[in-house]
């Protein structure tokens, strides 16, 4: 979420720094909880001004990907938090593979996994809150993926569906869906990491311009 003008976004953020627009900018390595949990990388090539990032907790009765969505034990999702129009935003999310195993079972192997993200519209540097709230037949969120009753994909590329609290939620596609890269938050590539000693699953998506974005597993 990008905040207000005068807000100052480092008093609620766990890290945050100042851009210089004209340069590239990025946070990495960033702790969303405790040691071995999530973690997060963020980066733009240009246009920012600030760039933040927050920790964001899972809420169960909230369920704005639907109820199909499987959300992993012990996984802390985040926030990113920017100022100026970024060009090149590239956000790298790390979940412990022991709780995705402890959740989704071991045999997900190198299998994509569904991330739950939620993104307000921007509009010449402004956040614009969706107002069609649970409107299942609104096309004007981002491209999503489909789950099905048990929170596996179905196949099929839907739209990102607005929420009580203002953004569009819905599954992030991979690149594999072929959508447009354009027209929301897409999932680029994902593999394994070690960090201090921890195994890791990544998750690498693209943001574009036009959306202020959040989520988790």
């Amino acid at each position: 979420m990008q905040p207000t003008p005068d807000s100052d976004p480092f008093a609620i953020s766990i890290d945050g720094k100042p851009c210089d627009a004209t340069a590239s900018c990025s946070l990495s390595n960033e702790l969303l909880g405790v040691k071995s949990d999530s973690r997060l990388d963020v980066s733009a090539s240009s246009g920012l001004s600030f760039l933040a990032v927050n920790p964001s907790t899972y809420d169960p009765t909230f369920h704005p990907c639907g109820t199909g969505f499987v959300h992993v034990a012990g996984a802390t999702g985040f926030e990113e938090l920017h100022g100026g129009v970024p060009s090149g935003l590239k956000v790298t999310y790390y979940v412990n593979q022991n709780n995705i195993n402890a959740t989704l079972g071991k045999n997900v192997g190198a299998q994509y996994i569904p991330i739950c993200a939620g993104a307000f519209k921007v509009v010449n540097g402004v956040v614009i809150p969706c107002m069609n709230v649970d409107d299942t037949t609104d096309t004007t969120g981002w491209p999503a993926d489909q789950l099905d009753s048990s929170g596996r994909f179905t196949g099929a590329v839907v739209h990102a569906i607005c929420r009580s609290d203002g953004r569009y939620w819905g599954i992030v596609p991979s690149f594999q869906d072929k959508t447009d890269p354009a027209g929301g938050p897409r999932t680029a590539s994902w593999g394994t990491a070690t960090i201090d000693g921890v195994g890791y699953r990544f998750f690498t998506m693209t943001v574009p311009p036009d959306w202020d974005y959040k989520g988790g597993m």
